[in-house]
């Protein structure tokens, strides 16, 4: 059992590495002027995928157990499974961020179709 107590780098760093992955990450995988619903989902779905990803990777890289020991008694599957439950438990980080980046973007998408309605832009 991991039993040190709650600090700046055991837990303040691995959620603010998270956190601004989840803020960074969608403008990556979605066109910037796109008009498109579907594209943006498309880019949160992808966005929760990498984000469970990263999660897990970053719960493994600062936690200070011997996985290796673990996976050799349990095999690979449950440490696998515990990293990537909590990568979910730290989802209440990044689903919130991402959420608001994405209705965000909603709303940039009805107002670049409004502005081409007003050039007379039809797509």
């Amino acid at each position: 059992m991991n039993t040190e107590s709650i600090g700046l780098y055991n837990t303040g760093l691995p959620v603010l590495i998270v956190a601004v992955a989840a803020v960074l990450l969608p403008s990556l995988l979605w066109p910037r002027e796109t008009r498109s619903h579907y594209v943006v989902f498309v880019g949160v779905l992808a966005s929760t995928a990498f984000l469970l990803c990263i999660s897990a990777t970053v719960l493994f890289f600062f936690d200070h157990r011997d996985v290796g020991a673990w996976a050799d008694l349990v095999g690979y599957w449950p440490p696998l499974r515990y990293y990537f439950r909590n990568g979910l438990m730290l989802g209440l980080v990044w689903i919130p961020l991402l959420a608001i980046i994405w209705l965000s973007k909603a709303q940039k998408i009805e107002r670049l179709k409004g502005l081409d309605l007003v050039r007379g832009i039809e797509k």
